[in-house]
């Protein structure tokens, strides 16, 4: 955040950011560098309305709106933004401070302002409230970036070449990113002694902070899930065992006429089994009822997600038969004389 005393007009702001990114792309290990003025995946963008030149006249409650963000040309490479129409922004772009003489736009603007056209050329009229709005040229086309949460569609957005008093230097390196933290600070004291650089984090942080909420939510799920899991087992166990304790002289009869320890075993599994295949279908008919209560917590997976299922009931279907096998193989070791004897 550049102190309005010291750097108190555009020429000294893009004069700080020039020498400061001269200076960090020279270093080794660091790919590329840039700048923007509002940190990714933190929701405060700035919404612009604008109008598309040549389009019919909209009232002005219904101005059309896209989020608007001021990067330097290098900012695209550095998060791997594709271009994926037109060019970047070159340096006449910047030429005047005071001007903005080019636009570049994301696929989701594109889409859903020139549908099936070429945006490139077009141009967006900007301070559409003043009197003299001003036109400005689209140049290129740039893919969609998550900029509010990573688990929300892409916004409209619109990118403005320059530098801004406050601003995020994003930097691509393949060094170690705690060393590079403390190579980008002592850049920026080499510049300026008294700049202080705060909020330092890695892309990861970055991505870990958003969504934080979901992955306490899903970590709390997953404990209770979990703990459930081991009740329902425990359960299925002692029902079992004690349905296996009834049965006794049923088992020692069985035996005694001829049946194989493997002809019990097969016989209370599948008894057992039956139910529990019961109660998980069961569960799956509530579960796919109450999906909507879980969509808000999943990211780029369907609540219906055959994947999940299946393997949610793999573990339960898993978990039901050693309840059941152990007491059912315990049944196998019964003596038919010791049993018929007790009763």
């Amino acid at each position: 955040s550049l102190p309005n005393n010291k750097y108190n007009s555009p020429q000294t702001i893009v004069g700080f950011y020039q020498r400061l990114l001269a200076k960090l792309g020279a270093l080794p290990g660091v790919e590329a560098v840039g700048t923007i003025d509002q940190t990714p995946l933190i929701p405060n963008l700035a919404v612009t309305r604008f109008l598309v030149d040549g389009a019919a006249a909209i009232r002005p409650g219904e101005f059309p709106v896209a989020n608007s963000r001021q990067v330097n040309p290098d900012y695209f490479q550095t998060m791997a933004v594709p271009l994926l129409k037109g060019r970047n922004f070159e340096p006449n772009d910047l030429a005047h401070f005071d001007v903005v003489a080019a636009l570049i736009i994301n696929r989701t603007l594109a889409e859903q302002y020139f549908p099936g056209q070429n945006p490139i050329g077009r141009k967006l009229l900007l301070d559409i409230t003043t009197a003299t709005p001003i036109a400005i040229p689209i140049v290129g086309v740039v893919g969609d970036v998550r900029d509010i949460s990573i688990d929300s569609p892409a916004p409209a957005e619109m990118y403005f070449d320059g530098f801004s008093r406050v601003s995020t230097l994003v930097v691509r390196s393949t060094a170690d990113p705690n060393r590079m933290a403390a190579t980008v600070r002592n850049a920026v004291l080499s510049i300026d002694p008294t700049q202080p650089v705060f909020d330092i984090q890695t892309a990861t942080q970055l991505i870990d902070h958003s969504i934080a909420r979901q992955r306490f939510a899903a970590t709390l799920l997953g404990l209770f899930s979990v703990l459930a899991l081991i009740l329902a087992a425990g359960g299925i166990y002692g029902v079992t065992s004690y349905a296996v304790s009834e049965r006794t002289r049923e088992i020692g009869v069985r035996m005694a006429l001829g049946a194989q320890p493997r002809d019990v075993l097969q016989m209370i599994l599948r008894q057992e089994m039956f139910a529990a295949v019961i109660g998980i279908a069961m569960g799956i008919i509530c579960a796919l009822g109450t999906t909507k209560l879980l969509s808000g917590l999943l990211y780029q997976v369907a609540p219906t997600d055959p994947v999940t299922y299946a393997a949610v009931c793999l573990a339960l279907g898993s978990a039901a038969f050693m309840a059941c096998y152990i007491p059912a193989r315990r049944a196998t070791r019964v003596d038919p004389m010791v049993a018929l004897r007790n009763e």
